[in-house]
């Protein structure tokens, strides 16, 4: 939760219409109708097939069973070539929003004030949510401006007494004060759980120790020995900015990191193109060769487009599979490390 009262619920779930479904379940939700069907899809400021895992099962399974694919987006992403419709989104240079900043110990308040009108066709995520919502019969959630709709999310008693204001935003960001109550945490007892019974039926009620899914211990690391790792560039944020042509002078794309004893033992030198593949997909780029990767350990820094690889995509090669305890507690996310390859170096003939 956040540390200072916003009053968001009234924006968020208006009516109490909106049900939220975490986004790894979206695979089934899609392909098996649990835990309950979907028919479309509207992508607004996601690239779901460069980020999420798995991605011949989503290009293969997921998009064919949808009846409409929407995407939103200052850019043709490699989600938006899928989509059925591509709506050009206003640049945050050109709409009115509300910004919560964070840094350590402290948070920040900020009105985003437009210094532009939209360019050419382009409209705001607010005006095409609003434009859509109307036409779907729900006028009467979307009646308000973007000033109108943050003068509410400040409306709270907290705030109030802090004396934040929209007017007062608009002179600069706000300190947001902590609370003066302290923080409990989510759980029944409202307090830190060191024995969870919601996690009794999996046999994780306490601590305990599971091997991954894909360890190098198990069985299929026998045909794939090598974990791969897709760790954050230092250059970008996910798929943001992949194609800056200043940042790509200093990071030009991506690479498969490994150590030289593995790359000695397939033949590989530094520079050289390699297929990194499991028995979901595959990708092909070049080896870089750097004694800090563990010997058994591969890595290729997650963001790229699949257009800046030679072949494929790093996360072809992730899986998607949900793990029950998360699901029980809060929700599941990806486990993009949980991951096992082999590396082959690719000959002239074969690139």
């Amino acid at each position: 939760p956040p540390d200072f009262a916003l009053n968001w619920q009234p924006f968020r779930e208006a009516g109490g219409k909106c049900k939220r479904m975490p986004v790894m379940n979206l695979y089934d939700a899609v392909t098996r109708g649990e835990p309950w069907p979907v028919k479309a899809i509207w992508f607004a400021g996601r690239n779901f097939i460069n980020q999420l895992p798995n991605v011949n099962r989503i290009v293969g399974d997921i998009f064919p069973n949808l009846e409409l694919i929407v995407a939103s987006d200052l850019f043709m992403t490699a989600t938006a070539r899928y989509a059925d419709y591509v709506l050009p989104v206003a640049s945050f240079l050109e709409c009115t929003d509300f910004s919560v900043i964070r840094a350590f110990k402290h948070t920040y308040l900020a009105l985003q004030q437009k210094a532009i009108e939209p360019l050419d066709e382009c409209k705001t995520d607010f005006e095409i949510a609003v434009e859509i919502g109307r036409r779907l019969g729900f006028a009467e959630y979307f009646d308000r401006s973007e000033e109108q709709y943050i003068a509410e999310i400040l409306d709270s008693p907290e705030l109030k007494k802090d004396g934040v204001t929209l007017e007062k935003l608009r002179a600069g960001p706000i300190a947001a004060k902590p609370p003066e109550k302290r923080m409990r945490p989510g759980t029944p007892t409202g307090r830190i759980e060191f024995y969870v019974e919601r996690l009794k039926p999996l046999g994780e009620e306490l601590p305990v120790y599971r091997e991954p899914l894909e360890g190098s211990r198990g069985e299929k690391a026998k045909t794939y020995p090598l974990t791969l790792l897709s760790t954050h560039r230092r250059h970008g944020m996910h798929s943001q900015m992949a194609k800056v042509p200043g940042l790509l002078k200093l990071d030009p794309g991506p690479v498969l990191q490994m150590n030289p004893a593995d790359a000695r033992a397939r033949g590989v030198a530094e520079g050289e193109v390699v297929c990194v593949y499991n028995d979901r997909g595959k990708a092909k780029l070049k080896a870089r060769l750097d004694r800090r990767i563990k010997p058994g350990v591969v890595n290729i820094t997650q963001g790229w487009w699949p257009d800046q690889y030679i072949e494929g995509h790093h996360n072809e090669l992730t899986h998607e599979i949900i793990n029950q305890a998360q699901q029980l507690i809060l929700e599941p996310n990806a486990a993009f490390c949980d991951t096992l390859v082999e590396v082959t170096k690719v000959h002239d003939k074969d690139s």
